[in-house]
């Protein structure tokens, strides 16, 4: 059966399919910001405990969630300790310059070879970079904006500047 209900991560409206029969060990999540996963039954009705751990982590798992999804390595489960890996997981932006990289990585895939620009949702979709809240978001934009990395081209959507391929291709370069 398919039900809108709060994502488990971010709190956000998402589309689940949760077998209310307990035939299947799964409940599974669409959400317009953290992207597509499974929580395990047993996670997911058993653990309230770990439930809310998740959630004071929520930017790190949505960020996660997403990025794997946008790479094209869907169907991520989260159970009772699959979630903890991905804290530690070396995807995992730990400053804010390195959630700026992030947001850039995500114009950059989006725009692809069209170069047609980026809606960053005004900051609505936060996991994106990382973000913990709609305000990191923004302030990120400015940021790379104001750096000359991002070009604004009006109602929140974002082209990546030749300044801003060249400091990812810096950066993909130096951590290789």
């Amino acid at each position: 059966m398919s039900d809108t209900e709060k994502c488990i991560i971010c709190g956000g409206v998402a589309e689940t399919l949760i077998d209310r029969s307990n035939l299947y060990n799964y409940c599974f999540y669409n959400c317009p910001n953290c992207g597509d996963f499974y929580v395990s039954q047993k996670f997911y009705h058993k653990e309230p405990q770990a439930l809310e751990e998740v959630r004071r982590h929520a930017a790190v798992i949505s960020g996660y969630i997403r990025e794997m999804n946008e790479m094209g390595h869907h169907g991520k489960c989260l159970t009772n300790t699959s979630w903890v890996s991905i804290l530690d997981d070396k995807l995992v932006p730990k400053t804010l310059d390195e959630k700026a990289i992030k947001l850039l990585q995500y114009v950059a895939r989006h725009m692809g070879r069209t170069s047609e620009p980026v809606n960053l949702y005004h900051g609505e979709r936060p996991a994106i970079c990382y973000g913990s809240s709609k305000d990191e978001v923004l302030l990120l934009i400015g940021m790379m904006a104001e750096n000359g990395y991002l070009k604004p081209q009006g109602d929140g959507f974002y082209i990546l500047t030749e300044k801003g391929r060249e400091f990812l291709e810096n950066k993909e370069t130096a951590a290789m």
